[in-house]
């Protein structure tokens, strides 16, 4: 009886194994938009093989269809997606922008969530159906937007705090080619870190809430990466600056910054403004840390006001809080104002390279900078002294 006992149990693990379910693999879709612009429709697809969720969605050489079939409609009921990515589309460059709207996108796993490749020759656009919204994964997310090509947000993204959201433009600045990141809607459900990478990246901004709450961190040093507000923007988030930024030249508004700002990396380098709207204003109306606790050097970052030739106007204290004297200084043709009458950094301030009518740095009559004293050669406006430099309050 044993022994029959136990070829019955053989039989049953045998049998119970056999019929096991397998877990299938996600399927990657390429789209041909042979057909029409709906992700339902199998002849819109190389092999008619639709994406699965955690599959990814590819444009390339394969999508040979017409430019009204590059409007196309996520209709599938996809719990996520793997990677958006853009190659080289066949009919030159740009000339079948793809829009991806419908159903809401919620990316499977962290990394290089969207992808406009080197050599891909159309810009994307997300515009979901309102009320749909746009999900990053838990962990590091990365868009990347190889120049010259543009990526257009017109919904809502969601993400954790425990979530990260990379915007990268690989490429050269030959010429001012650029990549360009569109943030259109608000994102009030976006708590994770925002990074603005570069070189020379362009992001447009089309509403207050573009960056959601989170805190938006500066980045590409050397190649500062360029804010175009559509109008009048106020950006209420915490940020940090290994890097400085400018304001595009073609920026539809004034750009207020209203949250606190603290320079970081290196010392005695530069974290600039850059102006260089000819009728537009930045105003910044947070703190500015020029120094950390920690930070080590002779002097901490220096705060670099480039009225290019548009004005600056900063009406937040500038603090020192590591023991470094962080430095403040001007340069080019518009006037920069300095209004807080709370400062403590310790540092010089100064109107670097000033001639005589040139540019103006404006300070508030009762404004206090502790390490200032008045009676130093090198106390001025400026660390590049020419004849008709004037003292601390105003130089015009």
């Amino acid at each position: 009886m044993k022994k029959t006992n136990l070829s019955l149990s053989l039989v049953v693990s045998v049998a119970t194994a056999l019929v096991l379910p397998t877990v299938a693999s996600a399927a990657n879709g390429v789209w041909t938009g042979t057909n029409s612009g709906l992700w339902s429709d199998t002849g819109n697809w190389t092999t008619g093989t639709q994406p699965t969720a955690g599959g990814n969605v590819t444009f390339n050489g394969s999508t040979t269809g017409v430019a009204a079939n590059m409007i196309t409609n996520n209709n599938l009921s996809l719990t996520n997606i793997g990677q958006i990515i853009v190659g080289a589309v066949p009919g030159g460059a740009n000339a079948k922008p793809i829009t991806i709207g419908g159903n809401s996108i919620t990316f499977a796993t962290n990394g290089n969530n969207i992808n406009l490749q080197s050599g891909s020759t159309d810009d994307l656009t997300l515009d979901l159906t309102p009320g749909n919204t746009i999900t990053l994964a838990t962990g590091n997310n990365a868009w990347i937007v190889n120049q010259p090509r543009t990526l257009t947000i017109k919904s809502p993204i969601v993400g954790t705090a425990a979530s990260t959201l990379a915007l990268s433009a690989p490429g050269g600045v030959a010429g001012g080619v650029h990549g360009t990141v569109q943030l259109l809607a608000a994102s009030p459900n976006l708590a994770a870190g925002v990074t603005i990478g570069g070189p020379n990246m362009t992001v447009v901004l089309g509403d207050n809430q573009s960056f959601g709450t989170g805190n938006v961190f500066v980045n590409s040093f050397n190649s500062a990466p360029q804010l175009n507000p559509t109008s009048n923007r106020t950006l209420n988030n915490t940020m940090t600056w290994a890097s400085g930024f400018g304001l595009d030249p073609t920026s539809g508004g004034d750009l207020t910054l209203s949250g606190a700002i603290t320079l970081t990396g290196t010392a005695n380098q530069n974290r600039s403004i850059n102006n260089q709207s000819a009728t537009k204003t930045v105003f910044v109306n947070g703190d500015v840390t020029t120094s950390q606790a920690g930070d080590t050097g002779l002097i901490g970052k220096i705060f670099v006001l480039q009225t290019n030739p548009g004005n600056i106007v900063v009406n937040g204290k500038i603090l020192d809080q590591g023991g470094l004297a962080g430095l403040v200084t001007k340069t080019q043709l518009g006037t920069a104002t300095i209004n807080s009458t709370a400062n403590n950094f310790a540092g010089l301030s100064g109107n670097s390279g000033r001639r005589p009518g040139g540019p103006s740095f404006s300070r508030s009559e009762h404004e206090q900078f502790p390490g200032h004293r008045g009676d130093d050669p090198h106390d001025r406006l400026g660390r590049h002294h020419q004849r008709g430099d004037a003292p601390v309050h105003r130089l015009d």
